[in-house]
């Protein structure tokens, strides 16, 4: 079985290339800080799959990716899929909650393909183009960058196995991702429509699951793990 890292490694090693040449195959958006903004321009003309693999993420993050695309379509796409580290699981424990069918195995690097025509990929690490977000069209890229993320879907995990607690859903899970926000109880029962005592019970809820002591220690846990 071919190993998925070395192909993994293989692909972004030419991605690299090509973008370190000014190889008209890939092109140059923008920077990372702009990343939501080039993802919501593409949810909207995207009608079939999301393939997304991610090597890290905020609590921020999860929540504008879980919105971008319910916010484009009124149904969910046919075909999406989210890949993520243990490293991932590990620093955000929402992500699981946001993405319970996600699955967890090796990434090498961040990608995301839209509908198998359209890709997103990250400026090589340790270059002047770090921290930079690439799109590429390319019929070939694109190609070997589903081959590459379906032979590590294939060998990863159910995130349902890698985490030690229940899945936080529905009010619960709005709370806590709130609540990582550093919001009062006021604002995030505005934001939920809810009384602030119906909000100060989820946030108990939610300092519970994480086995924390207190909410200082509960917002320090969302937004970075355990420690």
């Amino acid at each position: 079985m071919t190993d998925p890292v070395a192909t993994q490694t293989v692909f972004f090693a030419l991605l690299a290339e090509l973008m370190l040449t000014d190889n008209p195959r890939v092109r140059l958006l923008g920077h990372q800080t702009q990343a939501a903004h080039f993802v919501r321009a593409r949810a909207h003309r995207t009608s079939d799959s999301v393939w997304n693999q991610q090597l890290s993420a905020t609590v921020r993050d999860v929540r504008e990716g879980m919105t971008t695309y319910t916010q484009a379509h009124q149904v969910p796409l046919p075909r999406d899929r989210d890949l993520v580290t243990e490293g991932l699981i590990a620093s955000n424990p929402l992500s699981a909650s946001v993405c319970p069918q996600a699955r967890v195995g090796a990434i090498v690097a961040p990608m995301l393909i839209t509908d198998s025509v359209h890709a997103f990929v990250s400026g090589p690490d340790g270059t002047q183009l770090a921290g930079t977000v690439w799109e590429t069209t390319d019929e070939d890229l694109l190609r070997r960058g589903v081959e590459v993320f379906e032979a590590a879907w294939a060998v990863a995990r159910p995130v349902s196995q890698m985490v030690d607690r229940a899945l936080l859903s529905g009010r619960r899970l709005e709370t806590a991702m709130l609540l990582a926000e550093g919001r009062s109880d006021q604002e995030i029962a505005e934001a939920l429509d809810v009384s602030p005592r119906t909000v100060s019970t989820e946030v108990r809820a939610v300092t519970d699951w994480l086995g924390d002591r207190d909410r200082a220690h509960a917002v320090s846990t969302l937004n970075h793990g355990a420690r």
